[in-house]
Formats: structure tokens, C-alpha cells, sequence
């Protein structure tokens, strides 16, 4: 195998090389859940049907850094895993997380009452 380790906008400088979709076989992004949206989509346009795709981070660690409120506003502040984590379920919520802790207190105070 041949292996070629870089950060996702360095990734881009592939294509001046002349690597193109379809030059790999895996992509894996390490700490996706750190990295910008548009930052991952970098690597992964080197990917076709038969490129195995892989993102690898924990959402609740470090997330994202938009510092653009705009960019944020347009929902840049969450990472592409957790956006793919919550659409295809199973993924990272923290505001549902804490609303159904809520709701279990709140029954087991009205139960007790």
C-alpha cells in the first residue's frame, strides 16, 4: 500500500500533482469532529464509489472553531461527522441528551409528589 498522510487543506496541493478522484483506495480523516466542514471535504474529493471513507474524532471533545459569526449563522459551526452523526442517527446531540434528562426528573418529581 501506499501511504500518504497530510492535513485536509494541505490535501488540496494533491491535485497539483496530479492525483485525482478515484487515486485511493481509503481516506481517513483523523480528529474530523475538530476540523471545518469545508476542511474535510478537501480529502474527501479524492474519493469515489470504491474509496473507502473514513471519519474518525469524538464530538464531545474539542469541536469546531468558527470564529466568522456569519459562517456560523449558516451552520459551518457544526463538524461534517456530527452533522452525518445526527442525520443518520445515533449521533451526538447535546441539547436532546439534556432535554431527556430533564424529562426523567421531572417525571420521577411528579411521581413522588
Amino acid at each position: 500500500y501506499k501511504v500518504i498522510v497530510t492535513t485536509c487543506a494541505a490535501s488540496g496541493q494533491l491535485r497539483l500533482l496530479g492525483w485525482r478522484r478515484g487515486s485511493f483506495t481509503h481516506v481517513l480523516v483523523d480528529e474530523s469532529c475538530q476540523a471545518l466542514e469545508p476542511e474535510v471535504l478537501v480529502p474527501l474529493t479524492f474519493a469515489d464509489r470504491d474509496t473507502s471513507v473514513v471519519l474518525c474524532g469524538d464530538p464531545r471533545q474539542l469541536g469546531a472553531s468558527v470564529r466568522s459569526t456569519a459562517a456560523r449563522m449558516m451552520g459551518l459551526g457544526a463538524s461534517l461527522q456530527e452533522r452525518l452523526m445526527d442525520r443518520v442517527g445515533g449521533g451526538f446531540n447535546n441539547a436532546g441528551e439534556d432535554e431527556g434528562e430533564d424529562e426523567d426528573e421531572g417525571a420521577d418529581e411528579g411521581a413522588g409528589g
